[in-house]
């Protein structure tokens, strides 16, 4: 997956950052919990923003595992929280 320039920029602006130790917390649309990343530019039009954050650290998702928190916070969005 890839994410678009204008959903890069979306991802820091709707992002919490705190300590890198701490949970950097989702400011925008929340499901279920979990950060929702959109753009109406770009295909798909949404991601996890979780799902985001560990793509643009850790360039790729392989298709069949999940991104998981080690924080157990599904707003977070730090990725030395997250983990396939």
């Amino acid at each position: 997956m890839y994410i678009a320039e204008s959903m890069l920029q979306d991802f820091w602006a709707l992002t919490n950052k705190k300590e890198d130790d701490s949970c950097w917390l989702w400011l925008g649309t929340l499901s279920n919990g979990y950060g929702i990343l959109s753009s109406k530019y770009s295909n798909p039009q949404y991601v996890y923003a979780h799902r985001a954050s560990f793509i643009i650290h850790n360039e790729v998702i392989p298709e069949d595992l999940y991104v998981c928190h080690r924080c157990n916070n599904k707003a977070c969005v730090n990725p030395k929280h997250l983990y396939l």
